[in-house]
């Protein structure tokens, strides 16, 4: 089927702010690798042949230094899973433009911007990718997924789903109705999440001076903190409980409980009506997390211009230098543990000592080069334990899926309802083939967790030891 094009080029002089109402088609917004705004799309209409002006759906207006762009309802496009065509806009911002957001049913996307932002969306997903700058998003059932974003976020949800992962700012505030609200590798000095019957999932980073606060009515709230973080806990729950994986004493009066740990520097406060509040603490590093903070310094250092933009760069490395000293010890290998916290060392010399009004070239060249000795230190880690993993565990399988020779989706269909996962919850037994087949998988999964930096070595072993014995 034929796509019927759509192009427009806003060249406003002095545009600090876009604001656009969608409801035409899904919509991903981008950086713009111009100095204008560009809109574009492919639209499929339910009858090709039919003479159709898109002009009439389109609409823009200019007031000074804000540009509004209205994209309205067209019953006549394709609609459905099993459309032939898949209706698409795109919208380029250039850097530092601010920009609002209205949609109601239709797909939000919006990847690799560097401007604050607003959206305001009913029922459609909404996902944010590798996004700098301040945030504020309104969704009533929509979910809303946040991957590798910095800066302050101000979320209010009804009851659709808020997921996140490696997000960084100064402040994150929180506030939603029914919808579950997860958090992972987060890392603000103030953190407000308050929720009424949905779950609270928190896994911060270390922080100093931190000021936390979780409320919830009915749902559970889930802490997760790293270890050796020092921290004052205040909870109270009315009919709740606490459960505590820390290792640390608790003061109970009533419903009352406290925790401290060293000087008790980030103050947690958590409060539920019905709710369960539990506490459990992480202190491995997160590679993933560390990495895609390394390659933030690195772009930090290619657009600084100034000693202020310096001052930002020389905080990121202090956070980045703070998490790794925190962090490292979960790494057994003495050897590898030395040559990160070397590596570290190198950096914060190279970073503190760059001229901002000189060639950045080189300074960026030398955090490429301690990236990759970090990243290859960690892989180091990998090969030696999947050179052990592959004399004790000799599985056909467990070799396969390293090198990508299985096809997991051959008979897709089948396999779901044979699969040895789902046939429990069906009402069937597991064969011994299939207890074996399920150990390899788990096996898998846990090289999964050690290759990402979720679980030590030793763990990983514990883990795999305990298989074995099933």
């Amino acid at each position: 089927m034929k796509a019927m094009k759509l192009r427009h080029v806003f060249n406003y002089v002095g545009i600090e702010k876009v604001m656009i109402r969608n409801y035409l088609a899904p919509l991903s917004i981008l950086p713009s690798e111009t100095d204008k705004v560009e809109l574009t799309g492919d639209l499929y209409l339910v009858d090709p042949a039919e003479d159709f002006d898109f002009e009439e759906y389109v609409s823009a207006s200019f007031n000074e230094t804000e540009l509004k762009i209205e994209l309205d309802e067209l019953s006549e496009l394709e609609q459905g899973f099993f459309s032939l065509g898949k209706s698409s806009i795109s919208l380029m911002i250039p850097k530092g433009v601010k920009l609002s957001v209205e949609t109601d049913n239709l797909p939000l996307s919006v990847q690799n911007l560097d401007v604050d932002l607003e959206i305001s969306n009913e029922n459609g997903p909404v996902m944010i990718n590798n996004c700098h700058g301040k945030k504020k998003i309104e969704s009533e059932n929509g979910p809303v997924k946040l991957h590798n974003c910095e800066g302050d976020l101000d979320i209010e949800l009804e009851n659709g789903p808020l997921s996140a992962e490696a997000m960084s700012g100064d402040q994150i505030i929180i506030k939603s109705e029914n919808g579950p609200v997860k958090l992972r590798a987060a890392c603000f000095k103030a953190v407000e999440i308050e929720n009424e019957n949905g779950v609270i999932y928190y896994e911060t980073l270390p922080v100093e001076g931190g000021n936390f606060r979780f409320e919830n009515e009915n749902g559970i709230v889930h802490l997760v903190l790293p270890e050796d973080f020092d921290f004052e806990l205040n909870a109270k729950t009315a009919l709740g409980t606490l459960k505590s994986k820390i290792d640390i004493q608790i003061t109970r009066d009533d419903d009352s409980f406290h925790m401290i740990r060293g000087t008790g520097d980030t103050k947690i406060e958590i409060i539920t009506e019905n709710g369960m509040i539990k506490l459990s603490s992480d202190g491995h590093m997160n590679l993933s997390f560390l990495m895609m903070k390394l390659a933030q310094l690195k772009d930090g250092i290619n657009i600084t211009m100034s000693d202020q933009d310096k001052e930002k760069v020389m905080k990121l490395m202090e956070n980045i230098s703070a998490y790794v000293e925190k962090t490292v010890k979960s790494i057994d290998e003495e050897k590898i543990q030395s040559t990160i916290i070397d590596a570290i060392g190198k950096l914060k010399e190279t970073v503190s000592g760059f001229d901002v009004y000189e060639t950045k070239d080189k300074v960026v060249s030398n955090v490429d080069k301690i990236s990759k000795e970090i990243g290859e230190s960690f892989q180091e880690i990998i090969k030696v334990f999947k050179e052990k993993v592959a004399s004790e565990f000799k599985k056909e399988r467990l070799q396969e899926h390293f090198h990508g020779e299985k096809d997991m989706f051959k008979n897709y269909f089948k396999k779901v309802f044979d699969s040895p996962l789902i046939k429990p919850y069906l009402g069937g037994d597991l064969s011994d083939k299939e207890k074996d087949l399920v150990n390899e998988r788990s096996r898998i999964k846990i090289l999964e967790m050690l290759e990402a930096g979720k679980i030590t070595s030793e763990e990983a072993e514990r883990l795999l030891k305990a298989i074995s014995k099933e």
